[in-house]
């Protein structure tokens, strides 16, 4: 952006905004390797915490970005998608949600993308 003051042209530089936020959350079986580098890490209970709050911090940032999850994941409540966030995995991720009337909750969100997930309710009648 530039000003004009007086005859001299001043060039200042606003900070701008990320264009994407990206966050990895690695399961209880994930390797090792995605494990060290795992933004959140989950230990096989109530793993929906850790995929809320990465999935949270993405809808916090005012910009779009990314949640991967890497491993098996078990889950005991609900996960809420969130605009502006994709979520995905490898062909084979497996996201378990135990119990009925558990499961994920799409509602009144938009440009979201849920990419390579398998998500079933285990026990459902």
């Amino acid at each position: 952006m530039a000003v004009r003051m007086g005859g001299a042209e001043i060039r200042t530089w606003l900070p701008r905004k990320p264009r994407t936020v990206n966050y990895v959350v690695a399961a209880n079986d994930a390797p090792a390797a995605s494990r060290i580098q795992a933004d959140y890490l989950c230990d096989g209970v109530a793993d929906q915490v850790e995929i809320q709050a990465a999935i949270d911090a993405v809808n916090a940032s005012g910009v779009r970005g990314s949640v991967q999850l890497i491993g098996n994941f078990q889950a005991t409540a609900t996960i809420n998608a969130k605009s502006n966030c994709d979520v995905y995995g490898p062909a084979t991720i497996t996201v378990t949600i135990a119990g009925a009337g558990h499961g994920v909750v799409f509602s009144n969100i938009t440009n979201s993308i849920w990419e390579d997930i398998t998500v079933y309710r285990a026990g459902a009648v």
